[in-house]
């Protein structure tokens, strides 16, 4: 009932609700006839025929194999890392934390922890301008946040999807009236962990997914006024 009373009110009035079923009492055999004439005419009607064929050409589909004939030379893929066992509570957490802060200022906090499948998730929150900046920007702010994965000025959309297929990676970039956010989750390559000496090993993550998450965020920042606080966190 609350369902049909929210639908009444969307087309104008909740009380439609009752005013069609006290109209509807009131239609006659003779109201049906006339409305059937009106609007089933021929000329807008759609007619299909079924003609048999005497021999019709049909797609023959083969029984299904036993399922002990289909898992006999069945060996399975390769095993993936199974992390480990890790207690998402707030002591663990900031015990396992290491925190720094990049030349630029951005803070940046990391929890090298091993995951599943050796799994990346990394989260970028880039914060700008202020309330006198910002004024009467609201619409204009959610419409750019939306087209940040629409391409940049360095890169196409299809250059994007490209690089992140490449990297194996799920990314997303978005956008406020004052902060621009990307987040990445991707797979830890090995011949990367160790670039540079950073990450630490423990740490399975790769640098190319947070430089690319920098580079398209920062793109809505470098339209606004510097940061005024900027974070990064990877889990």
């Amino acid at each position: 009932m609350a369902l049909d009373l929210s639908e009444s009110a969307a087309n104008g009035d909740w009380r439609l609700l009752f005013l069609g079923r006290d109209e509807l009492k009131k239609v006659t055999e003779q109201d049906v006839l006339r409305v059937a004439k009106a609007y089933l005419k021929e000329s807008n009607r759609t007619l299909g025929q079924f003609i048999p064929d005497k021999t019709p050409d049909r797609a023959e589909i083969p029984e299904s194999p036993e399922i002990s004939t289909r898992f006999k030379d069945f060996k399975g893929g390769e095993a993936i890392s199974e992390g480990e066992v890790f207690e998402p509570s707030p002591t663990n957490i900031e015990a396992r934390l290491l925190r720094s802060k990049l030349p630029n200022g951005m803070k940046l906090v990391l929890l090298p922890k091993k995951t599943r499948g050796g799994t990346v998730s990394a989260l970028l929150t880039l914060r700008f301008a202020d309330e006198k900046a910002l004024f009467g920007k609201g619409a204009a702010a959610q419409m750019a946040g939306s087209l940040l994965m629409r391409g940049t000025k360095s890169k196409s959309r299809q250059q994007i999807q490209d690089a992140s297929d490449r990297l194996k990676a799920q990314l997303n970039v978005s956008g406020g009236v004052n902060n621009a956010t990307a987040s990445v989750q991707t797979v830890a390559a090995k011949s990367r962990r160790r670039a540079n000496g950073w990450p630490p090993k423990s740490c399975a993550s790769r640098r190319s997914p947070t430089a690319n998450s920098k580079r398209f965020a920062s793109s809505a920042s470098r339209r606004s006024k510097p940061a005024r606080a900027s974070r990064s966190r990877w889990l």
